[in-house]
């Protein structure tokens, strides 16, 4: 759409808004790993617990994302973006007070709506601006996200050192409700492009999935994986997103279109979602080890300032690999960059399991994680992409954002619970072995993710669509 001169000022207005929020959310959000163990300690959460600071936001992306790309196409972009302030910024709060576990889930899950804000932005610009300066806008919007997860990375450690983690919620809190004042009086009205229904039945099937799976994995440790209680939430939990599935597959405008793209399409989805669990499974744990006392056997008691600078070449690593993936497919083709970038990760989660008590080991990692897992979703996105028509193009990346999504909330839960099944004898310290288990788990299912590239029918080499980079949302 087009963009008349007199409606410019109001375009440049509500991207001004959306990047100040991006700035915020995604910054904010870079910033929970390095004060991880800070968390736990501060709620009181076990091993298999303090996954939900993670699986809660995951779980409620995995949601939110394809439902805001509805409500951005039937329904004001203003109401949608002020929903969406008030519901991080109620989860912010509810995380800033939480002295309990089941408080602090609750913020991280409300605060895991936020993961709309990117969607909702592309839409804005795809409806207000003309396509060259809509591509510049976008290019914006991936360097904001970019730059603000780096810095709150690199922020993290140090003030960590000199303040509570709740000074971060606090702080994000204070910035969005002023930005959401700003939004109220200054956010200018888009109509809807179209009208029509979202597919609430399918979100609370995928929604409630979910959840009933997240809470048997956490509770298996304590119960035994063999307890009824928890085989019979599993089994629940399956014949819930089975439900979903088959829903999906019978209306007319699903939360999630499995129709599109045939097996190209499934297979790349399949890879974005063990992308995830590598991605959580791998991430998440470099900072609980990282503090960890040595008197466990790993671990150094290192600060959140150490956890910080080891993280943060997975976030460099990964926004340098995104833009030259299809500059390597043009080179090694489209199924050698899957499998290269399976066993690239592969590798990195493999160093951790020698890196127990190694900085720079576990600096390699990161590293390595970073560029497998950016290279792999990025490949995905333009696969997929390229794999339907371009009016089918927006409805296959929701898929593949929220395959991911959905895989980390699996990763985070299953290897939290392995690890908390596995503890030091008269403990509640987690042995190195549970580590080691649900590491090798990740590093199968990284190689698995490569060999199932292997399996694409080969499509022709173009230029991928401007997909590549969006990815680095989820990277903080």
């Amino acid at each position: 759409m087009a963009v008349l001169p007199e409606n410019a000022p109001k375009s440049r207005v509500a991207l001004g808004v959306m990047l100040a929020v991006l700035f915020v959310y995604s910054g904010f959000e870079a910033m929970l790993p390095p004060v991880l163990p800070m968390i736990q300690q501060g709620v009181h959460a076990s091993a298999a617990e303090i996954s939900w600071v993670f699986g809660g936001l995951f779980l409620s992306g995995a949601v939110s994302v394809p439902i805001v790309g509805r409500l951005a196409d039937v329904r004001s972009k203003r109401a949608v973006l002020l929903v969406l302030l008030v519901l991080v910024s109620a989860g912010l709060l509810c995380a800033a007070v939480a002295t309990s576990f089941a408080v602090m889930v609750v913020g991280q899950i409300l605060q895991g709506t936020g993961w709309g804000l990117a969607v909702l932005a592309v839409g804005l610009l795809r409806d207000s601006m003309p396509p060259e300066k809509m591509r510049r806008a976008t290019g914006l919007i991936i360097a904001t996200q970019t730059m603000s997860a780096g810095a709150g990375l690199l922020a993290a450690g140090p003030l960590a050192t000199f303040t509570s983690y709740r000074v971060f919620y606090w702080a994000a809190f204070v910035l969005l409700v002023v930005i959401t004042l700003v939004a109220v009086f200054a956010f200018p009205a888009f109509p809807p492009a179209t009208r029509g229904r979202v597919d609430w039945a399918g979100a609370t099937l995928l929604g409630g999935g979910l959840l009933v799976l997240l809470l048997s994995l956490t509770e298996a440790p304590a119960r035994g994986w063999t307890s009824p209680l928890i085989l019979s939430g599993i089994g629940f939990a399956a014949v819930l997103l089975a439900i979903f599935v088959v829903v999906e597959r019978r209306i007319a405008v699903p939360l999630v279109d499995f129709h599109l793209g045939g097996r190209t399409v499934f297979i790349a989805t399949t890879i974005a979602f063990l992308s995830g669990y590598v991605y959580i499974a791998g991430y998440t744990a470099i900072p609980i080890i990282l503090a960890t006392p040595p008197s466990a056997g790993y671990g150094l008691a290192a600060s959140p300032l150490v956890a910080s600078l080891v993280l943060f070449p997975f976030a460099v690593a990964g926004t340098i690999a995104a833009p030259l993936t299809a500059r390597l497919e043009n080179r090694i083709g489209q199924r050698s960059v899957f499998l290269l970038s399976g066993l690239i990760s592969a590798a990195g989660v493999a160093v951790l399991i020698l890196a127990h008590s190694s900085v720079a080991l576990m600096a390699v990692a990161s590293t390595l994680i970073g560029v497998g897992l950016s290279m792999g979703f990025t490949q995905g996105l333009n696969t997929a992409s390229l794999a339907v028509p371009p009016e089918r193009a927006s409805g296959v990346s929701s898929l593949i954002f929220v395959a991911r999504p959905v895989g980390g909330t699996l990763g985070g839960q299953i290897t939290a619970s392995i690890v908390a099944s596995n503890l030091i004898s008269g403990t509640a310290v987690p042995a190195w072995s549970g580590y080691v288990t649900g590491f090798w788990i990740a590093v199968g299912i990284a190689v698995l993710s490569g060999v199932l590239g292997l399996t694409l029918s080969r499509l022709p080499r173009s230029a991928a669509p401007s997909v590549v980079g969006l990815e680095q949302k989820s990277a903080g």
